[in-house]
């Protein structure tokens, strides 16, 4: 098993220099163009709380479960606020190196609070979008019985022509109120498979979904896409539920559709100490399920080498296209680099740790132990993850790490930052350091983020930065419109990672930060 640790520079340890981020200005062929700028209308959005980009990076949905349109629909009205926190999901398709938006989406039956985009994901193609609301009441049974409320729901778009078209919404067998719906999901490549978590959702086990003695046990449901439409296959649950687990928190499928991650990563474990059992709180836990014979079954249960309060394993999942790699976060594991393993070394509470696992001979190993080499108490390493396809290249955020640009100036308080990691042979090594141009404190650079299949195109979320235009609609502010969020779009050529587009929802093409080093 490889242990790494610290690795510096995108070497080994025994490197000295890591190759330099580019942070250079916008190419014109290169920006994406949204709407006219309009400051008021961003204020809270929340843009880039969820992304997903296709497969070959060309097709990339952006949310923003905070927008506040009465809009419904496709290309509606977007620049009113007569539906707080009702959301929105912004459509953009790259063609002969341009960014083109194709479109503002909106529920159907849009409403306040729903937080449409909640969740996303796009089939390998970028043809098929799902997009969960994790907060739409069942209206009739508010109306009626008094619950209902947050019971969320699953919308699926499919883009023909270039024209996106509503296809159907999705809901859970056992709704109820709180549960949820639609927090994370996650499709199959080709679109047929959906996963959707329900972390709040109550019942004990799945031979009795409407038992609710249980609280946010959390469930997980799967549908597939046949001649009739989407029809749901399964109900899974934790094979020991537990109370406050939020079974389903994190999600990742497989390409093909078989093999499927759920992270709990509030599962609490247990150690014997002078003979006796001793409940640890928070230490996590990853099931995987596979798909056999027209049935989900369990197929294995993976916790951390060693396991402790509030590690938080489970916290981000990713899987390999072909199902044989796992990427696993423990956002709150407390080791420094230099640590081994994990366990050894406790003093940096929530530094965040990512196991690699590798399925070898019907057996999940552990293959590798990652840590930020600049990581800190409270960094967060982990919060979000994502593999290539060939699960040789991995994308780590640490949207609390405090760093101003410079790895260890921390004079910008959770501005946040993400790694990359390359995989060579049986080695991993980290590659890049990445940072918003111009970090802020507060902004958690890395809420959200998306890797294409090859690995060279990387989409991070900033859904609390709060930069806008001033009153002339055209001169870059960095603290007008608060909460507004915005997306930086990496690409990597040469083995070198450049920063290709900043962009905000409804802020004109053109306007970047001045470039800031990226590693120091």
């Amino acid at each position: 098993m490889l242990l790494v640790t610290a690795a510096i520079g995108g070497c080994d340890s025994t490197s000295s220099a890591m190759p330099p981020v580019q942070t250079t200005a916008l190419a014109d062929t290169d920006r994406i163009v949204p709407p006219a700028p309009d400051v008021q209308t961003t204020v809270g959005d929340a843009f880039g709380t969820a992304i997903a980009i296709s497969a070959d990076g060309n097709t990339l949905a952006v949310s923003a479960p905070g927008e506040d349109s009465d809009a419904r629909g496709f290309n509606g009205d977007e620049f009113n606020n007569k539906a707080l926190n009702s959301g929105a999901v912004y459509l953009y398709h790259k063609a002969d190196g341009r960014w083109i938006r194709q479109g503002f989406l909106k529920a159907k039956d849009s409403q306040l609070e729903d937080r449409f985009g909640s969740g996303l994901s796009l089939s390998a193609d970028g043809s098929v979008l799902a997009v969960g609301a994790s907060q739409t009441d069942e209206l009739d049974d508010v109306a009626a019985y008094g619950k209902g409320v947050n019971q969320g729901s699953v919308y699926l778009y499919r883009r023909k022509q270039q024209h996106w078209h509503f296809e159907t919404q999705l809901k859970a067998s056992n709704a109820d109120s709180f549960d949820g719906f639609g927090s994370v999901l996650t499709l199959s490549a080709d679109g047929r498979t959906l996963a959707v978590t329900a972390p709040g959702e109550d019942s004990t086990r799945d031979a009795m979904p409407d038992d609710n003695t249980g609280h946010n046990t959390g469930a997980v449901y799967l549908f597939g896409w046949h001649r009739n439409g989407w029809q749901q296959q399964a109900l899974l649950k934790a094979p020991t539920t537990e109370s406050m687990e939020n079974f389903g928190q994190a999600l990742s499928l497989s390409a093909h559709g078989k093999m499927l991650a759920i992270g709990a990563s509030q599962h609490d474990g247990s150690v014997t100490v002078d003979g006796k059992p001793k409940r640890l709180h928070n230490t996590g836990v990853v099931y995987l399920f596979q798909h056999h014979q027209g049935q989900w079954q369990p197929q294995s249960q993976l916790t951390a080498h060693y396991s402790d309060e509030r590690d938080n394993f489970g916290n981000a999942v990713s899987l390999s296209a072909d199902g044989t790699h796992l990427a696993v976060s423990a956002q709150g594991e407390a080791g420094l680099p230099g640590a081994i393993q994990g366990g050894q070394d406790n003093s940096a509470t929530n530094a965040g740790a990512v196991y690699l696992f590798d399925f070898i001979a019907g057996q999940w190993q552990q293959q590798a132990y990652l840590k930020a080499d600049n990581g800190e108490q409270n960094d967060g390493f982990g919060s979000q993850l994502q593999l290539s396809a060939d699960g040789k290249s991995l994308a780590v955020s640490a949207q609390w790490e405090d760093s101003a640009g410079g790895k260890h100036d921390n004079s910008a308080l959770q501005a946040g930052a993400v790694y990359v990691f390359d995989r060579r042979e049986t080695h991993w090594k980290q590659t890049a350091y990445l940072k918003a141009s111009a970090p802020m404190a507060k902004d958690q650079f890395g809420n959200a983020l998306s890797l294409s299949a090859n690995g060279r195109t990387l989409v991070v979320g900033v859904a609390a930065e709060d930069a806008g235009l001033n009153e002339n609609g055209k001169d870059y502010h960095p603290s007008m419109a608060l909460g507004s969020g915005a997306v930086y779009s990496f690409s990597k050529s040469a083995d070198q990672w450049q920063l290709n587009n900043y962009f905000k929802s409804n802020m004109g093409s053109g306007i970047s930060h001045p470039p800031i080093a990226a590693n120091h």
